[in-house]
């Protein structure tokens, strides 16, 4: 009986075991371990993305940083005349800033030197819209209207510039040349000595005095303002086209020629001394080489 029970036992165990599904016991583990590597691998690849966003979070920078950075390398690559370079940081920095008045000045800046006019305008204006007292983005806006001869443009930079700096000798060289400009000259003489008296022997404004007497035909005069402006900024075109002028004259073409080509050479994008020169070139009956 006990035998029988035993026998009854292990047949129990066997048909309920191993002899009706044979292997079980191994399929079972293995189900295991593949379900513990999905779940390893699984969660791995969550640590890991959860590293990777630690990561970059980490490494990212705030919109401060990034405006930093961006200004820091347009002006880097302005100083060093990579202009291509310098607009695309500049307009990074938009992109992360629209509202940076100084971003908008900068890329102006960048955009004047590779002689895209209007689009510097266009910055310009911007900066001041957002910061009306910037006074650097005011100046360029008076000289661009000044170049440009937009005489009502220019008094309205000029009042903006004066309300915001009183003693700006540069601004006062800008009232000048538009009161020359629009034939009132013996208010341009007072507005120039007042740059000059606020800032003496400043070549701007020992030019547009230059300029000044050169159309009152007192050339020896401004000859004299031209060479004084010279002699502390060699490299002033406007003040080597005023003696060229004077030289033109006088029936010096030769020489004349010499100083415009000297113009050009120390500032070869300056539009008014390309002018001059095509000007000149014409007046010598050079039609194909004022061109």
């Amino acid at each position: 009986m006990h035998f029988g029970s035993n026998q009854s036992d292990e047949v129990s165990r066997g048909s309920c075991g191993n002899d009706s599904f044979p292997g079980l016991d191994s399929v079972d583990e293995k189900a295991m371990k593949m379900n513990a590597f999905k779940r390893w691998r699984t969660g791995s690849a969550v640590l890991g993305l959860f590293s990777l966003l630690l990561l970059v979070c980490g490494c990212s920078k705030s919109p401060a940083e990034l405006q930093k950075k961006y200004m820091s390398l347009g002006e880097h690559y302005l100083a060093e005349g990579k202009l291509n370079e310098a607009v695309i940081e500049f307009q990074n920095l938009l992109k992360v800033n629209p509202k940076s008045a100084q971003g908008h000045y900068e890329l102006g800046k960048a955009y004047q030197r590779k002689g895209w006019l209007i689009e510097s305008v266009i910055q310009y204006r911007e900066a001041v819209k957002l910061a009306p007292l910037m006074l650097d983005a005011h100046l360029s806006l008076a000289q661009y209207a000044i170049n440009s001869g937009q005489w009502n443009p220019a008094k309205s930079e000029i009042s903006a510039i004066l309300k915001i700096d009183p003693s700006n000798a540069r601004g006062w060289t800008y009232a000048g040349q538009r009161m020359s400009a629009t034939g009132r000259e013996a208010e341009a003489q007072k507005d120039l000595e007042h740059a000059l008296s606020l800032k003496p022997g400043y070549p701007r404004a020992l030019v547009a005095m230059g300029d000044l007497k050169r159309k009152q035909n007192h050339l020896k005069q401004a000859k004299d303002y031209y060479d004084k402006a010279l002699s502390s900024a060699p490299s002033n075109s406007r003040a080597w086209a005023g003696l060229g002028l004077i030289l033109q004259a006088k029936g010096k073409n030769d020489e004349a020629l010499a100083d415009f080509k000297k113009a050009l050479a120390v500032d070869p994008d300056n539009l008014r001394s390309h002018i001059i020169l095509a000007n000149f070139m014409a007046s010598q009956g050079h039609l194909h080489k004022a061109v």
